[in-house]
């Protein structure tokens, strides 16, 4: 509706600038006349009128009784009104005012000259070619404005005609207002039914699935809609995020448990040991040293357990604002082997070649110290690491020769707390933290059964940055 009104009311503006223009062209010419009728000189009633004429921004034309123009300055329209004119039109505009005046009858023709030739001003307004240009007219005698005085040019008896246009582009549509009227009467009518469409297709199915989940009457929600469309994919989404969002509450659950198991039996010893130093009874050496041992064993424990634990929290993190560099993965390997080895147990060897990787060190350290020290625990004689390097990828694989990982223990061997050391000295949490570590460098960690015996852990690290210098 906002443009049939905007139509009406620019007819209403229309109507007061066309009373305003004719009595502006009527004060010109009476002011144009009087300066023909009082100077001296041909030349300054020449410059008063080019004066009178850009001021007004209108065209003056003086004629003589015999119809010939003695005088003509145009100063009408404006170039950037021109311009956004044509704009409007989607062409070359309404046509100009010398075009829409060229329409009219002769100057000596027309109604106000003829007025003023027989002794009476006069004023009007036309609308020109057919609608668009508004030119408003009026037309003085100088033999009206002589007075009693002399002057040179008082024996030239000339009329003088001054024109005001004004382009009225939304007069066009204002001639088809009630067209424009049933055209909007049928937008109305295709809006209404397009509203009701949208509504039943697409408004009403989201409040639906908003009341399903406002009325939720258990823990995991999810939303029915039986939809092939894209309302439907929506709530396939929201099903999806609310599984996901299920599964890590319950694994965060879960892992809580196990977290308050691990620390339950440290707790308990340091409890024991407690009441057993309570109440100041004396106790002998060797009770004093078994009870430091228990003491000690779970303070280690507790300690363990609390370190791994953050640390996985900040891999889990991504491990942010830590600086990372290049490092050699297969030197890295090489140190450790032989380390483990001088230590005593199972050999440990390293195979492979030089191959870069950017990482955290002390964090990639820790991985393959993990995984060396998980398979130590298993192995009967001998670990094997291996270290290659291909354009996409670093990969390093830990082997060992012992019995092997069950299959179906495969899928948990990097959950938190799950271990299998029958000697009791693992938290369970080292694996967990490998796999940790290694994502949030954005590599990949998986387990296999061995060739015979044994296990096989593979890490595949991403490429290395050509960004970061070697």
């Amino acid at each position: 509706m906002l443009p049939l009104l905007f139509v009406w009311l620019s007819d209403l503006a229309d109507r007061a600038a066309s009373q305003g223009m004719e009595l502006a062209s009527a004060r010109v010419a009476e002011s144009a006349a009087e300066a023909w009728g009082h100077l001296a000189t041909e030349e300054d009633a020449r410059a008063r009128t080019d004066a009178l004429a850009s001021q007004a921004f209108a065209r003056i034309r003086v004629t003589d009784a015999q119809g010939n123009v003695l005088h003509d300055v145009d100063h009408e329209g404006f170039p950037l009104l021109d311009g956004l004119a044509a704009l409007v039109f989607f062409g070359p505009g309404p046509p100009s005012f010398a075009q829409a005046d060229a329409t009219l009858p002769p100057l000596s023709e027309r109604a106000e000259t003829r007025s003023a030739w027989s002794g009476g001003g006069s004023s009007r307004c036309t609308r020109a070619d057919p609608g668009p240009v508004l030119l408003c007219a009026s037309a003085r005698r100088t033999a009206d404005h002589t007075g009693g005085s002399a002057p040179a040019l008082r024996q030239r008896d000339v009329v003088v005609h001054v024109e005001i246009g004004s382009r009225r582009a939304i007069r066009a549509l204002y001639d088809v207002r009630y067209p424009f009227i049933k055209l909007t009467l049928y937008m109305l009518l295709v809006g209404l039914a397009l509203w009701v469409w949208l509504d039943r297709r697409m408004v009403a199915p989201v409040l639906h699935l908003r009341d399903q989940i406002r009325d939720r009457k258990v823990d995991l929600v999810t939303v029915q809609h039986g939809r092939p469309d894209e309302i439907g994919e929506l709530a396939d989404t929201f099903n999806d995020l609310v599984r996901t969002l299920d599964a890590r509450n319950r694994a965060n659950a879960g892992f809580m448990a196990d977290l308050a198991h691990e620390l339950k039996n440290p707790v308990a010893a340091v409890r024991v040991a407690a009441e057993s130093l309570e109440g100041g009874r004396p106790v002998d050496e060797e009770r004093a040293k078994r009870l430091g041992t228990v003491l000690m064993d779970a303070s280690r424990r507790l300690d363990t357990i609390v370190t791994q634990f953050l640390e996985i929290a900040r891999a889990e993190a991504g491990l942010s604002g830590q600086a990372r560099v290049r490092i050699d993965l297969y030197a890295l390997a090489v140190g450790l082997a032989e380390a483990v080895t001088a230590r005593g147990g199972p050999e440990v060897v390293a195979h492979g070649g030089t191959a870069f990787i950017d990482g955290v060190p002390d964090r990639v350290e820790s991985v393959l110290r993990n995984l060396v020290d998980n398979a130590t625990s298993f192995a009967r004689s001998k670990v094997v690491i291996a270290v290659t390097q291909d354009a996409s990828r670093v990969v390093l694989t830990v082997a060992d020769d012992g019995p092997g990982i069950a299959p179906e223990d495969l899928p948990r061997v990097f959950d938190r707390f799950y271990t299998r050391r029958a000697d009791n000295k693992g938290t369970g949490l080292g694996l967990a933290l490998v796999k940790a570590i290694v994502e949030a460098h954005g590599g990949t960690v998986t387990v296999r059964p061995g060739e015979g015996v044994g296990a096989v852990f593979e890490v595949c690290w991403p490429p290395v940055s050509a960004a970061r210098p070697t």
